[in-house]
């Protein structure tokens, strides 16, 4: 188990933004291949909060969140 120094700081959680976000894509039209409006939607709030994001040729968005070490870890 590791050492308590070596657990990352918790992150606050904000459940009303959480929840109205987790409201707002279900209520998106997005059937099977028609996701455009639920893309665009995810897209807004990342520019919102300024998280970088890209769209792929197919249409999925990707979104990196940096962490605190360069290396590539793998468990």
């Amino acid at each position: 188990m590791p050492a308590d120094t070596d657990l990352p700081p918790r992150l606050p959680i904000d459940r009303a933004w959480m929840t109205n976000t987790l409201v707002q894509l279900l209520r998106t039209p997005s059937p099977s291949g028609r996701t455009d409006a639920a893309m665009q939607l995810i897209g807004d709030l990342l520019d919102d909060v300024g998280l970088p994001f890209e769209l792929t040729r197919r249409g999925a968005l990707v979104a990196e969140l940096p962490g605190r070490s360069e290396s590539i870890d793998r468990a």
